[in-house]
């Protein structure tokens, strides 16, 4: 890192980005639980298991999603630890 200060800096946008493929995740989600076989697909083809794509899908976005806030959380913390950080100008 040329400019170790820029660390505080790139931890933010990091938790930025967190937060935002959080929120992401959690509105697809939303969508693919509220879509209608019928009105917004036509059915599954012969791959599916016997479960609903849309259910499993929404899950399985709301599990990324739960993760991607416990990385956030975690990313957060860093963040903070690091504003306490007297860093000098460059190596």
């Amino acid at each position: 890192m040329p400019a170790p200060f820029d660390s505080y800096t790139l931890l933010g946008e990091l938790v930025a980005s967190v937060d935002d493929l959080e929120q992401v995740c959690r509105q697809l989600g939303g969508w693919h639980s509220r879509v209608v076989d019928g009105t917004h697909y036509a059915g599954e083809d012969s791959r599916g298991g016997g479960a609903t794509g849309t259910v499993t899908a929404a899950a399985e976005l709301e599990r990324a999603a739960a993760a991607l806030s416990a990385a956030a959380e975690a990313l957060r913390a860093a963040h903070s630890a690091n504003g306490v950080v007297r860093w000098f100008d460059a190596l």
